[in-house]
């Protein structure tokens, strides 16, 4: 639809979204699976957190939360499937893949 410098807005927001760094300080699997995995762990955990503090009484329930939940569970799970964009452009479960099973890491950008 548009752009703003390094920030391209889709139509459809969640295709041909894929994350791009130059170096990591470690580079090994581990730190290139957190750099593709971090987004999903961050949405689950966020999930997780906020059931455990409304069944303890320590939030109220509120509508918001769930569609936040709903919501981030979705993309956390749309993130995952294995999809080649083209142009060496690779989703979030794609990479990992590479990453896991072939042990190769993503291009990296200069």
């Amino acid at each position: 639809m548009f752009r703003i410098g390094a920030i391209t807005v889709h139509r459809i927001y969640f295709l041909d979204s894929n994350v791009r760094y130059s170096r990591l300080r470690w580079s090994n699997r581990f730190t290139h699976f957190m750099v593709h995995a971090g987004g999903v762990l961050f949405n689950i955990g966020s999930v997780l957190l906020l059931n455990y503090l409304i069944s303890h009484g320590i939030m109220k329930d509120r509508n918001y939360l769930f569609l936040y939940s709903y919501f981030s569970i979705w993309f956390a799970f749309i993130s995952l499937i294995p999809v080649d964009y083209g142009n060496g452009s690779y989703s979030d479960g794609l990479n990992l893949y590479y990453i896991l099973k072939h042990r190769e890491f993503p291009q990296l950008y200069n």
